[in-house]
C-alpha cells in the first residue's frame, strides 16, 4: 500500500509541475536574437508557432501530463527521485515546446535545468562520495563542451541544445560513467534516427525548415534510456 501511495504522489507531483510549466509557456515572450540565439531563419514557407498557441494544443498538453504522471510514478520508486521528477515534468514540457517550435525557450530552460540541477545537488548532499561528485561535475562539463564544439564547428543544432547538455550531463553523471556514456549515446542515436526519418518525410512533404529538426527531445530521452538499462 505504501508503494502505491508513493507512486501516486510521484505521478501527481510530476504532472502538477508539468501543468504549471505549460501555464508558464503560455506567457513566455517570443524569442529575439539576444535572448534566444535562434538557429533557424524564418521563411515565407514556415513561421515559428507562438508559445501561447503551442500551450493551447490540448492534445499535446494532455499527452505530456500523462507521460509526466507515468514518469513520476516510476521516479518515485527510485532511492533518489528528485532530479528525475524535475526532468520528467518541466524538462518534458521544455522539449515538447522544442518539438513544436524548434526552440528551447531560455526562461523555461533555466527553470527546468535549475530544478534538475538542484535535485542532483540534493542527491550529492545525501551521498557526497568524491567519486560520484566528480562524475556529476565532469559529466556536466564534458557534455556541455562536446555539444558546444559541435555547435561551434558544424552548426548542426541550436545553442539551446548546448544549454540542455548541462542538466543532461549532470543527471546522467548520477548513473556513473557507464550511465553517462549510455545517456549521450542513446540521445545522439535517437536524434540521428529522428533526423533520418524527418529527411525521408520531407522528400515527399517539403518544409520551410529544410533539413532542420528539433534535437532536444532525443537528448531528453537519453538519460531515461540509461536509467532503464542501469
Amino acid at each position: 500500500m505504501n508503494g502505491a501511495w508513493t507512486a501516486a504522489a510521484g505521478a501527481l507531483s510530476c504532472s502538477g509541475i508539468a501543468l504549471v510549466a505549460w501555464w508558464a509557456v503560455s506567457r513566455l515572450p517570443e524569442p529575439d536574437e539576444v535572448d534566444e540565439l535562434p538557429h533557424l531563419p524564418q521563411s515565407p514557407a514556415w513561421t515559428k508557432p507562438s508559445y501561447a498557441s503551442v500551450a493551447r494544443r490540448r492534445g499535446w498538453v494532455v499527452s505530456t501530463l500523462l507521460v509526466a504522471a507515468l514518469l513520476g510514478a516510476w521516479a518515485s520508486t527510485l532511492a533518489e527521485p528528485w532530479p528525475w521528477l524535475a526532468w520528467g515534468s518541466a524538462g518534458l514540457v521544455l522539449v515538447t515546446v522544442d518539438l513544436a517550435t524548434t526552440y528551447l525557450p531560455v526562461r523555461l530552460h533555466w527553470w527546468a535545468a535549475g530544478m534538475t540541477v538542484v535535485g542532483v545537488a540534493a542527491v550529492l548532499v545525501r551521498d557526497p562520495a568524491p567519486g560520484r561528485v566528480l562524475t556529476v561535475v565532469a559529466g556536466a562539463a564534458l557534455a556541455t563542451a562536446f555539444f558546444w564544439l559541435v555547435w561551434r564547428i558544424t552548426g548542426a543544432f541550436g545553442f539551446g541544445d548546448v544549454r540542455l547538455a548541462v542538466p543532461l550531463g549532470a543527471l546522467a553523471g548520477l548513473l556513473g560513467w557507464s550511465g553517462w556514456f549510455g545517456a549521450l549515446l542513446a540521445g545522439t542515436a535517437l536524434g540521428a534516427v529522428h533526423g533520418l526519418l524527418v529527411s525521408l518525410w520531407r522528400r515527399r512533404h517539403p518544409s520551410g525548415l529544410g533539413s532542420a529538426f528539433p534535437y532536444g527531445p532525443a537528448l531528453w530521452v537519453g538519460p531515461w534510456v540509461a536509467l532503464a538499462l542501469t
